[in-house]
């Protein structure tokens, strides 16, 4: 058993490294179970790159999990889950109940939460003080300690409704962020994480309850493999404070070495990627010179040459001509072949008030780029999924008509 960790900058190769090394190991191995977990929304991507990595695109004994994924994989092995899962709707209508049985005992939240969109606020807060293990005792014993004011009452109310949403859950159903709990107490008993390579891919960290499981995978497993993002001009041991750019890089490597040092596991010495011909921001100089010196004190400057264009700014009168500039540079971009959908993100900071201002055009196009997997901030904010599919449905069939119905045509070209 042994812990190894595999460091480099952004874009300096570590996925396509460690994804090259499991593909060669179950080549070597086909009889050994490889994991690797990823992020919920990597897991289609990783296993298409995967699948396009092995020399006969087909991957027998690789499986590609979330951790949600991993603890229904290993629950369907053992046949030990009996539990009704809470999904979010359901979470939503629970707490709209609680809110209205319990509007007495409430005081700061209770005029908030007939509020659009606040019941969906207090239920993203409950689900990260599940996440991280933090029980109403503890809230209680918080409260306590304040001050008598806004900020003490406010918790006093988080904790009336984190209270009577446990106290509504007991022996009914069990929410996703228990679920990690329940397979840390069967992990010992699956075949598939005995003896098996596990990769961590693409997590800037972990929360307390996968920090848990982790702690019973190192146990279980043969061989444990962490990818981290890091500057390789850092020192990855040692931390200064949460200011530093990678401090939470930092404390993920500190406390997965603390983790196996108790276990007595050993960790090997860590693969150190640095920046190669094939990296990801080689073919761009203002990228790469961006990736090495973004919120780095160096003072380094670039000169920028001319008809450089990979990194442009564009300064328009309101957020409404910003988003017909927007609308426009997507499709100049698909219709002149350069990109499909899929591989356009639109980032924005201000989600709210920009949703406000969305023209037909673009609600189409981030309908059709939500659909197909891009990296859409606009989020919930910018239309509903209705809307999104809706638009999306509305577009395509442009499309099919522009293409006199050859469907497979038309995904080759946009999709």
């Amino acid at each position: 058993m042994a812990l190894q960790f595999i460091l480099g900058n952004s874009g300096s190769g570590k996925t396509y490294y460690i994804h090259q090394k499991i593909v060669e190991l179950s080549n070597q191995d086909p009889k050994k179970n490889f994991l690797i977990i990823v992020p919920e929304q990597f897991t289609m991507q990783t296993q298409r790159e995967l699948v396009d990595m092995q020399m006969h695109h087909s991957i027998m004994n690789i499986d590609i999990l979330s951790f949600k994924r991993l603890a229904y994989r290993v629950f369907d092995e053992l046949g030990s889950f009996c539990y009704q899962v809470l999904e979010e709707t359901g979470k939503n209508l629970i707490l709209r109940r609680i809110a209205q049985e319990k509007a007495d005992e409430l005081t700061v939240l209770k005029k908030n939460m007939t509020k659009m969109g606040y019941i969906d606020e207090v239920k993203s807060l409950i689900s990260e003080l599940a996440q991280y293990n933090i029980m109403p005792m503890q809230l209680a014993e918080a409260a306590e300690r304040l001050p008598e004011g806004s900020f003490s009452y406010k918790l006093k109310d988080v904790l009336t409704m984190y209270q009577g949403f446990l106290d509504f859950l007991e022996g009914r159903f069990v929410t996703a962020e228990e679920v990690l709990e329940l397979l840390i107490d069967v992990a010992d008993q699956s075949e598939i994480l005995r003896n098996s390579v596990i990769v961590f891919d693409g997590f800037t960290g972990f929360t307390p309850i996968q920090n848990r499981l982790i702690n019973e995978l190192l146990k279980t497993a043969e061989d444990i493999y962490v990818t981290v993002t890091i500057d390789v001009r850092e020192n990855f041991y040692h931390c200064m404070g949460a200011h530093e750019l990678f401090a939470m890089s930092k404390k993920m490597i500190r406390s997965l070495q603390k983790m196996a040092d108790e276990l007595h596991i050993p960790v090997t010495d860590p693969i150190v990627l640095a920046h190669h011909k094939n990296s990801r921001f080689k073919q761009s100089e203002a990228l790469f010179f961006l990736e090495q010196n973004l919120f780095r004190s160096r003072g380094d400057q670039y000169d920028l040459k001319e008809g450089q264009t990979d990194i442009s700014i564009y300064s328009l009168k309101n957020p409404r001509e910003e988003l017909q500039y927007i609308a426009r540079e997507i499709e100049r971009l698909v219709r002149n072949g350069q990109y499909r959908y899929k591989d356009i993100a639109i980032v924005c900071g201000d989600l709210q008030g920009y949703a406000n201002l969305m023209s037909p055009k673009l609600m189409v196009l981030g309908g059709v780029m939500v659909a197909y997997g891009a990296v859409s901030l606009f989020n919930t904010y910018v239309a509903s999924i209705t809307g999104l599919y809706i638009a999306f449905i509305i577009l395509f069939l442009a499309v099919l008509f522009w293409y006199g119905y050859e469907v497979s045509r038309a995904m080759k070209k946009y999709f």
